[in-house]
């Protein structure tokens, strides 16, 4: 009798799975997240309507410069120096504060938090392990 591992095979097998079920996830999350954005519903300083939405990503993490992950996939809307610089403050709202311009004037204001991307990825989080059973059952059988 003769027993062979073949560890190395069902390990590229797991991992593969696994992938293709972050892929399928983030893709998902992609999908949600823009269901959930808010649109302006007119052109409000020098914003688009649709433009936050429409910039919402899912893609390999190694291939978004700003996002310090190696490996698998992240679901992101450009922020920092891109016109949707404001989508943190959609996501995850304002405090109250007064603006330095506005200080002398008095007006103070918040943002009410919004947040779309956070939900999308709670609503498929679920699906993500079931899939990756799933995926791992197709693989090793």
């Amino acid at each position: 009798m003769t027993v062979e591992w073949r560890g190395a095979k069902i390990l590229a097998q797991v991992q593969s799975a696994i992938w293709e079920s972050e892929k399928t996830t983030a893709e998902n999350v992609e999908s949600e997240a823009k269901r959930l954005c808010p649109v302006l519903k007119d052109a409000h300083a020098g914003r688009t309507p649709g433009l936050m939405r429409d910039a919402i990503k899912a893609a390999k993490a190694d291939s978004v410069p700003s996002i310090k992950k190696e490996s698998g996939w992240v679901v992101y809307v450009p922020a920092g120096n891109s016109p949707t610089f404001y989508s943190r403050w959609v996501e995850l709202g304002t405090r109250k504060r007064v603006d330095e311009t506005w200080r002398t004037s008095g007006h103070t204001h918040k943002v009410p938090r919004q947040p779309f991307l956070r939900p999308a990825l709670e609503r498929k989080r679920k699906a993500f392990w079931w899939r990756v059973k799933s995926n791992i059952n197709k693989k090793l059988i």
